[in-house]
């Protein structure tokens, strides 16, 4: 009996709400302890490779600053020999006066303290002068010395190299003489730049930011070297290991290795630059590169037991409660972002998220309502104004016009007459056609013609035209009716109206990829500078509200139609007048 009850105990247990919890918990620590564990070397791996970057990317930067530093200071070495003064010096020949050789020393002296001055590692500038056996340096003018020769003879034996150690100093040299022949063994000029080594090893002293880290920089050839710790020489273990490191490997590219040398092992961050054939060296033991790291190993074991269930718990209370529904509410953000006004989302539980769920779903009808109405109110009011701008062009000459069709019938001048009365049947018949609001170019520049035509024979002895052709390629593009006569008509009425002779008035085309410009200018005297600058504000004031007239009623129905940068803009012509230019964009719809 007892054995029977304990197998039903255990058969029983295996499907109760206690042993599923357990065995989903083991279920779910066992893997999560192993990913953990996976994941913190990945991290101890990522760590190290972020330190080792991070000095890669350390040294690489000293370096790139030093070759620029270098490069701009070889630049201002070579700019110094196009200097006229030096020239002037370098030819043995030229009839100089002695007070125009000291004037020229003295020039080449002051180019010389500005390089000087010019970067903390130039510790010394000097032009040594073969033709006059002179020394120009940023301290003295003197003979030369030497030590001097010995700069001479150093870039004859060595004339295409770019850093020499002579005389215990580090120098840029450069001869006047790109190419040493043998006609010319010994250069006129040559300019030598000595770098400075205290400058260079308090760069080197800024990359040990580590603990326990140096930093040296060494050249490929002896001599070249210069050392943070001045008891450190080339040929100590670390120096020589990257000289022969660096000619088995001729200085290709910038690099972070693990070396070991007397039995220490080290960690070698490489910053190679192939021009000046230098490496920047930053080193340090690999226990003391990794020795705060290797404290937090011990703590892994402790940590997972302690926190690793606690942060899975919450972490999946707080994805249930939390995260799941703020990711729902996020997602129908989005989608109203894009444009989906048709959201709707929902929620179980009776919970905050249930009350903000509502009133997001609320707001969204609310939203659909408000845009529906705010879309069609806007759209009707913009069609009723545009229809209201378009009913106000007014043609006042019309009746000036039937006026001086009446004098030439009357005294006989029938040609004229003719030709004036087809010209405003045309006029009217473009004006009073109303089945579309909009016209291809080329019939509103028609339209425009034919009213200068109109008004050239009216003012024919007072007012020339220049109405230019309009481009290939552009009749068919749609623009409203009535938007360049109305500006032709504004500078007959207010600009060339009193012109009593020599009146000018210029229509021009002028087309970019972007927009086509059509200029109207005149050479009247009526448009003061005040009557400018009211126009001009009406026109780039949109909020402000004025009589919708003339000018302002074309900038209007351009904007409509266009939006953007277009409509018209103002400014005085170049013949004295008012200058109306109007803006289509190349974009615009073609018609057919």
């Amino acid at each position: 009996m007892r054995m029977n009850n304990l197998l039903y105990r255990m058969k029983t247990s295996r499907h109760s709400i206690y042993a599923r919890l357990v065995f989903v918990f083991l279920a779910v620590l066992f893997p999560l302890l192993g990913l953990g564990y996976s994941v913190y070397n990945w991290g101890l791996q990522a760590v190290k490779e972020d330190i080792t970057t991070s000095s890669q990317a350390q040294v690489d930067f000293y370096r790139d600053n030093l070759d620029r530093e270098l490069q701009r200071i070889r630049l201002l070495q070579f700019d110094l020999f196009n200097d006229t003064s030096l020239n002037a010096l370098e030819v043995a020949n030229t009839n100089l006066s002695d007070y125009e050789r000291d004037m020229n020393l003295k020039r080449v002296q002051e180019r010389i303290v500005a390089i000087k001055s010019s970067s903390r590692y130039v510790t010394e500038v000097k032009v040594l002068l073969t033709v006059l056996h002179k020394n120009v340096s940023n301290l003295i003018i003197d003979n030369m010395s030497e030590s001097d020769e010995g700069l001479i003879h150093a870039i004859i034996a060595e004339p295409h190299a770019q850093l020499y150690h002579v005389n215990g100093q580090l120098l840029l040299l450069a001869s006047s003489s790109l190419v040493l022949t043998e006609d010319s063994q010994t250069p006129s000029a040559v300019i030598a730049i000595v770098l400075s080594e205290s400058d260079i090893r308090q760069m080197l002293h800024e990359l040990q930011t580590q603990r326990g880290s140096h930093a040296f920089l060494i050249g490929g050839k002896p001599g070249i070297a210069v050392f943070v710790d001045e008891s450190q020489t080339e040929a100590d273990p670390l120096p020589s290991y990257v000289r022969n490191r660096d000619n088995r490997n001729s200085g290709a590219g910038s690099s972070y290795e693990p070396a070991s040398i007397d039995e220490q092992q080290y960690a070698l961050t490489y910053g190679i630059s192939k021009q000046w054939g230098l490496t920047i060296v930053k080193y340090v033991t690999v226990d003391q590169l990794y020795e705060k790291i290797n404290h937090y190993r011990w703590m892994f074991g402790l940590y997972s037991m302690t926190a690793l269930f606690v942060i899975v718990f919450f972490a999946l209370l707080l994805y249930r409660f939390i995260h799941a529904p703020l990711t729902t509410l996020v997602k129908a953000f989005y989608q109203v972002e894009i444009g989906n006004m048709k959201v709707e989302i929902k929620h179980s539980r009776k919970d905050e998220f249930r009350h903000i769920f509502t009133r997001f779903n609320a707001m969204i009808g609310n939203l659909n309502a408000l845009i529906d109405q705010v879309y069609k109110q806007g759209l009707l009011l913009k069609q009723a104004e545009f229809k209201q701008l378009q009913t106000q062009i007014n043609p006042h000459f019309l009746y000036n016009s039937f006026f001086v069709l009446h004098r030439w019938i009357k005294y006989g001048y029938n040609e004229e007459a003719e030709l004036f009365s087809r010209h405003l049947g045309n006029y009217f018949q473009f004006v009073t056609r109303s089945s579309s609001d909009e016209v291809p170019l080329e019939r509103e520049v028609e339209h425009a013609r034919t009213y200068v035509e109109i008004q050239a024979m009216r003012f024919s002895n007072r007012i020339r035209v220049r109405f230019d052709e309009l481009p290939n390629g552009l009749e068919f593009i749609l623009v409203p009716r009535l938007i360049l006569q109305p500006i032709i008509e504004n500078a007959f009425e207010h600009g060339l109206e009193d012109k009593q002779e020599n009146g000018l008035l210029a229509i021009h085309f002028h087309k970019t990829t972007s927009a086509l410009h059509i200029i109207v200018e005149d050479n009247g005297e009526q448009m003061t500078d005040e009557k400018l600058e009211r126009l001009q504000t009406e026109l780039s004031d949109s909020e402000a509200i004025y009589e919708i007239t003339g000018l302002l009623n074309i900038h209007k129905r351009l904007l409509y139609r266009f939006g953007g940068q277009n409509g018209l803009s103002l400014g005085r012509s170049e013949v004295g007048g008012l200058k109306i230019t109007l803006t289509i964009p190349m974009e615009a719809e073609l018609g057919e």
